[in-house]
């Protein structure tokens, strides 16, 4: 009788997972459209909006971070846009350099990865570096002698702290992660940097308030 019921039991449960998946198969449908429209027929648009956004994040955070410490009394809007347009020029180069490396290297073996991973270092992370000082001193209209400066100077601090953070996790990013997914992965994990990008970024600045 006890194993009767059992069966039964499981039976109609069964019937409600059956039940419950028809109505959310229209769900499930909208989800598959929606990624394939985002991730394969305008992965390149979508790349470059979640990369400007993350900018955005992190320096609002940063922002938010230094209003509660009284560092700062209000959101500069004019701050944000210009890491904003950092993370567009960068999102550009993020995309084309996954491209690069997945048509170079298309398997995913432990050599080919590890490749991936020295190359990403070694060549990409300065890349991302140059290419964020050099955007934020044009946006900026900052003097040539400044933006080389920020670069040798703020540009060195962030590599380093890169070293730290970018092996290990473009370790999941190249071994686990799809490629259309590649740079929404870089972005969340890169979310920290781009808060402490900001803090860096501004640090001199509010130290020239200081002395004024």
């Amino acid at each position: 009788m006890k194993a009767g019921r059992i069966f039964f039991h499981n039976i109609s449960n069964l019937k409600k997972i059956i039940h419950e998946y028809k109505i959310l198969k229209p769900t499930f449908e909208y989800l598959k459209k929606s990624q394939d429209f985002f991730f394969s027929k305008h992965l390149l648009a979508t790349n470059l909006t979640i990369s400007v956004c993350f900018s955005a994040a992190g320096d609002a955070i940063e922002q938010i971070v230094e209003i509660l410490s009284n560092e700062i009394d209000n959101w500069d809007r004019k701050r944000t846009a210009k890491l904003s347009a950092t993370g567009l020029t960068v999102g550009i180069l993020c995309h084309y350099w996954y491209s690069f490396l997945d048509l170079k290297y298309p398997h995913n073996t432990r050599g080919i990865v590890f490749k991936k991973i020295l190359l990403n270092q070694v060549i990409f992370s300065p890349m991302c570096i140059l290419l964020f000082f050099l955007t934020l001193g044009i946006v900026e209209q900052s003097k040539y002698t400044k933006i080389t400066n920020d670069i040798q100077t703020k540009g060195k601090s962030i590599f380093l702290a890169e070293l730290f953070i970018w092996p290990p996790a473009s370790l999941i990013n190249f071994y686990f992660v799809p490629f259309k997914f590649r740079v929404l992965y870089d972005s969340v994990t890169s979310l920290g940097f781009d808060i402490y990008n900001s803090y860096i970024v501004h640090k001199e600045f509010k130290k020239s308030q200081i002395k004024i």
